[in-house]
């Protein structure tokens, strides 16, 4: 597994995991729900794209 890959599954299982939390959050405070789930949602895009990154450098090494 690449090191691009590797960085962006960690990023994506840390972005699931602030989702669930602010799930929990949620029904006692919606200001931080909603600031928790904003990033969480930028971590899951920032780590699909250094996923998508990791394989296209994989195609091109080979």
């Amino acid at each position: 597994m690449s090191k691009g890959r590797m960085i962006g599954v960690s990023i994506l299982l840390l972005g699931s995991s602030m989702m669930m939390v602010s799930v929990g959050i949620r029904s006692v405070l919606p200001v931080v729900h909603l600031l928790l789930w904003s990033g969480s949602l930028g971590m899951t895009i920032a780590a699909i794209g250094a996923i998508t990154a990791g394989l296209r450098h994989e195609v091109k090494g080979k």
